[in-house]
């Protein structure tokens, strides 16, 4: 009788040890795939997924640009737009909540293949420089404009891309980390272009105000909003929603050793497309009510 006490306590070590490797395995594993969300690629297949759901969160670079990310006035973390909504599908369907990383425009890259955030969703054009560091997940489309004071009267005189081009002596700056240069050498080559370090988002408006650049590029959507914003402004060509300068895609970054992640995140993006594109229109028609009223 003792002999099958001690046996049965000896199966029972046994069993235990065996269930205590078993949930190490699983933890090591990046978590049991039975339990995860359906839909998410199995554990081991995607190291990204794999840590966001051990952490909880997502974490998402962020850097506001109208009319992609937008923080509201309010003064909180509450950001909207199709970059944000998009980016709560992400969390949706992983089960996890957003964790936001401000970032800058000499930063929103290079965190994303540092590892410094998941995804970095501040809009990134998608140019052939980045695509050579990073992967995108595509959801929407740019163009640009070059913006400059109506007060100018090199500005005043261009009013096409045509007299832009004929155009001499005139100084175009734009901030470092933005895709604009090569485009802009190429284009404008009579033009001086200068580079100048900033943290805004938008386009160095600034450098106009101070009357060190005649003109600054920026996305063709943010016309309404630097109309609002400084009224002297004014746009080459004039009705920057006929622009086809630099059309280029626009992105959310992510890194580009894990196709899984990014195709599992370009899925939920094609998906939701239609609703993407329409909280786009929506903010830009709300922008333009604003300025009409």
């Amino acid at each position: 009788m003792r002999a099958f006490h001690n046996a049965s306590k000896a199966a029972l070590v046994v069993a235990a040890a065996a269930l205590v490797l078993t949930g190490c395995a699983t933890d090591a594993g990046g978590g049991d795939s039975s339990e995860r969300p359906d839909g998410v690629p199995a554990a081991g297949e995607s190291r990204h997924i794999d840590e966001i759901l051990e952490r909880g969160t997502i974490r998402v670079g962020v850097l506001a640009e109208f009319p992609w990310l937008v923080l509201d006035k309010e003064g909180t973390d509450n950001y909207r737009g199709p970059s944000w909504t998009l980016a709560n599908h992400y969390a949706d369907a992983l089960g996890v909540e957003l964790e936001v990383v401000p970032v800058s425009n000499d930063t929103k890259v290079p965190l994303v293949q540092q590892g410094g955030v998941d995804i970095t969703i501040g809009p990134l054009n998608e140019t052939d420089e980045r695509r050579k560091v990073i992967d995108f997940v595509t959801y929407s489309q740019s163009s640009a404009c070059l913006y400059g004071l109506k007060t100018n009267p090199r500005v005043a005189a261009v009013e096409t891309v045509a007299d832009l081009e004929a155009a001499s002596e005139m100084n175009i700056a734009y901030y470092v980390g933005q895709p604009f240069g090569p485009w802009l050498a190429e284009d404008f080559p009579n033009a001086e272009i200068r580079s100048v370090q900033g943290s805004g988002s938008d386009a160095p408006i600034e450098e106009l105000l101070s009357g060190r650049a005649d003109l600054v590029p920026a996305d063709a959507a943010k016309a309404p909003k630097l109309a609002g914003e400084y009224g002297d402004i004014v746009s080459v060509p004039r009705n920057c929603a006929e622009s086809n300068l630099m059309p280029t895609p626009v992105g959310h970054g992510v890194s580009k050793d894990d196709p899984v992640f990014r195709d599992f995140l370009t899925a939920i993006a094609e998906e939701h497309a239609d609703e993407v594109r329409q909280v786009e229109l929506d903010l830009v028609a709300e922008f333009m009510s604003a300025l009409d009223s």
